[in-house]
């Protein structure tokens, strides 16, 4: 599994990366689609780093000011996860860029 480090201000990059994943048939944790906000928010994110294979960061500025970003990080690196990082602005991550996109992730994730 991967988790999806990002900042919601780079939503559209990330649910263009998650269409990717999708694709390619890999599982993957996201905040929107797996935290439970009526449940302490920092033990769920740590489970699914730990329970994860590697982290993948959408970078930007910004994720560089992310306190959420940051955190995830943190417990990735004490976690000994491979930590990814993906530019969010990245020209194959632009929308209607679908196969530039699959082959941009799949090259970074070893998957063939």
């Amino acid at each position: 599994m991967i988790f999806i480090s990002y900042s919601w201000e780079d939503r559209a990059t990330t649910e263009i990366v998650e269409a990717a994943l999708k694709r390619m048939g890999m599982a993957y944790w996201i905040d929107r689609k797996y935290l439970n906000l009526s449940n302490r928010l920092r033990p769920q994110i740590s489970r699914a780093i730990r329970q994860s294979h590697q982290v993948l960061c959408i970078g930007s500025k910004a994720s560089q000011l992310s306190p959420w970003v940051r955190y995830e990080l943190k417990v990735a690196s004490r976690s000994g996860k491979k930590v990814l990082e993906l530019d969010a602005n990245h020209e194959c991550l632009r929308p209607n860029n679908t196969l530039q996109a699959d082959k941009l992730l799949a090259s970074l994730l070893g998957y063939r």
